[in-house]
């Protein structure tokens, strides 16, 4: 156990050769990108339906994505707290054995470089990239990984994960809000099918002792430049919501996820308020903003706390979420490692590192062993919520995987 640190240095070092400072690449679309443009298309995911002279996805196509009912099976087998698989529901194999060969094209593609899409010069970088079609296409390949692992076919099940990996590191490394809140949706489906998984991966402990979705998230505060808005709001203005966020950012990077939950909205405001000069207070706020500011200095506070406390609680628990998956792996390994694959009879260090004040439970017993997070941590309101406890096998009582509904739903929120 030792040496797995040494052993993620190497993976670190690895990860990250070929990227540049800023994370981002400026160029035009590669061939990934049009081999997903070509081939998820025909699965139901149009990548390209802003383009009014690009082919695009049919009625018929979009409808039988839907009802292959991907989605539902993937959230309800990783928001379950154990490493059982259930038989996957006869309309998810149909779709992946009908739509195998294009499937399998975009994991080859994406298992030989990141996609990369055109970056307008005068465009916020979210929408340079197709995030809603990068959701749905993080769900088809995550749901592959799993049908893939329940089958025995660990290799294939591995090569879907990746190609998970390669399509959202794309969103993860750009440092706007709507990218990360988009990131930490993908990775809440790659960290719960990570927990699934007989093999741990070595490649994967090293990205998930690496990269802090709550440190990324406080950077992306800082980072993150003042968009000019279209209706024409003063450069003023944009500074001061700059300022602020830098010292919501700065006064965050002092607690813990978990310390996140016991701070308010209001004293987040009050943050954002002691960046603002004084003059804030008697100007008049430009059009279009909160309703009710009656000074720059209360619009101010309100669109900055307003648009980054839910990130921010996103960001916290995923960390903890994380930390709880790569315990996990720790464990598999050190079991599969042992000279009698046992499991280890206690935790070498049972604090936690994502929040200091928060510890891990672990216990073993005939059943396997069973480890919990023992902390205070924002619940997520939206979305994929992962359990903050995992007990090897299959637990006492495996819920029926959630059944697609008869209609559409709205997209669902990162």
């Amino acid at each position: 156990m030792t040496a797995v640190p040494v052993v993620f240095f190497l993976l670190i070092a690895s990860d990250a050769a070929g990227l540049d400072s800023s994370g981002m690449r400026i160029s035009g679309r590669n061939s990934v990108a049009d081999t997903l443009h070509d081939r998820a298309r025909t699965f139901g995911i149009d990548f390209d339906r802003e383009n009014p002279k690009a082919p695009h996805v049919t009625p018929e196509e979009s409808r039988a994505l839907f009802e292959a009912g991907l989605g539902p099976w993937l959230n309800a087998e990783v928001e379950r707290g154990d490493d059982w698989i259930s038989e996957p529901p006869a309309s998810v194999r149909e779709f992946l054995k009908s739509h195998g060969d294009a499937v399998w094209d975009v994991i080859a593609a994406l298992e030989k470089h990141s996609p990369e899409w055109d970056v307008k010069p005068d465009e916020p970088l979210w929408m340079s990239i197709p995030l809603i079609p990068t959701i749905s296409l993080e769900r088809v390949l995550c749901a592959t990984a799993l049908v893939e692992e329940h089958d025995g076919r660990m290799f294939e099940s591995t090569r879907a994960l990746e190609a998970s990996w390669s399509l959202g590191r794309v969103v993860g490394e750009r440092r706007d809000r709507m990218s990360q809140l988009m990131s930490i949706a993908i990775e809440k489906f790659q960290t719960g099918v990570l927990r699934k998984l007989r093999e741990p991966s070595l490649t994967w402990m090293g990205r998930l002792a690496r990269d802090d979705p709550w440190t990324r998230m406080l950077d992306t505060l800082t980072d993150e430049k003042a968009q000019r808005d279209p209706s024409g709001l003063p450069d003023s203005f944009s500074v001061a919501v700059q300022k602020s966020r830098l010292a919501i950012a700065d006064g965050l990077r002092k607690v813990s996820p978990c310390e996140l939950r016991r701070l308010t909205g209001e004293d987040l405001r009050r943050l954002a308020e002691a960046a603002l000069p004084a003059e804030t207070s008697a100007q008049k706020p430009p059009p279009n903003l909160p309703e009710g500011a009656q000074t720059v200095r209360e619009a101010v506070k309100g669109i900055v706390v307003e648009n980054y406390v839910s990130a921010l609680r996103r960001a916290s628990r995923l960390s903890v979420d994380r930390e709880l998956s790569l315990r996990i792996l720790l464990l598999k390994l050190a079991q599969q490692t042992s000279p009698k694959n046992l499991w280890p009879s206690e935790l070498t260090d049972p604090g936690s590192t994502a929040c200091p004040d928060a510890s891990y439970v672990y216990r073993v017993d005939s059943g396997g062993m069973e480890i919990r997070f023992e902390g205070s941590i924002d619940v997520p309101t939206m979305g994929t919520v992962l359990p903050l406890s995992f007990h090897s096998g299959k637990s006492a009582a495996t819920p029926t995987p959630a059944r697609s509904p008869a209609t559409p739903p709205t997209p669902e929120a990162p």
